[in-house]
């Protein structure tokens, strides 16, 4: 009688599996920008923004009231307001772990289960039966969850998400100025284009 028995996965085919499941949940975190906003009325269910203004400075704090012509902001433990016509852009900052750890689960559990299916029974010379396969799909499962879960949060973390939400736009009839370096093989020159 001939008996069969499953395979089992070498280590570095694990270990493969732990960088294929780091790389997706690196790509899988990455978020596509939402459409910039005409005014601050679309910014109001963000939480933390940073605010550049018609001077260059850029202030990072929390967003607490918005209108579609101004935003108040919790700034060091007081409120500040910036008027639209004072702002260049609004940048919402970080996000939460939340999309990171759900995928991050995912792919851990999908990884458990398939790792599970090509495993050993317990007694590694025999074909496991139904109850067998389905209890190691299920600790394989949960494990390699419970670890995709953790570096989830942990790559989402490292990620440092900046979005634009506004910029504000030169309408036509605006003056307006710009300076472009240029270096090559001749020489440098500076180009300025103006426009109003």
């Amino acid at each position: 009688m001939q008996t069969i028995t499953p395979l089992s996965p070498p280590r570095h085919t694990l270990c493969a599996a732990l960088i294929i499941c780091t790389g997706a949940l690196a790509t899988a975190s990455a978020q596509t920008a939402p459409a910039l906003a005409d005014d601050f009325s679309a910014l109001s269910g963000v939480r933390t923004v940073a605010v550049v203004d018609d001077a260059g400075r850029e202030t990072t704090g929390r967003l607490v009231h918005v209108t579609p012509e101004s935003l108040t902001m919790k700034v060091e433990g007081r409120e500040r307001v910036f008027e639209r016509a004072h702002v260049t852009t609004v940048h919402e900052v970080g996000d939460s772990l939340k999309n990171g750890m759900i995928v991050g689960l995912l792919v851990g559990s999908m990884l458990g289960v398939a790792m599970a299916s090509f495993s050993d029974c317990y007694q590694g010379s025999r074909v496991c039966t139904g109850s067998e396969n389905a209890h190691n799909r299920t600790i394989g499962g949960a494990s390699f969850g419970a670890i995709g879960l953790g570096m989830g949060a942990v790559v989402d973390k490292m990620i440092r998400r900046r979005t634009l939400l506004y910029a504000r736009t030169v309408r036509p009839g605006t003056p307006a100025v710009s300076l472009a370096p240029s270096l090559g093989v001749a020489g440098a020159r500076l180009l300025i284009t103006t426009a109003w």
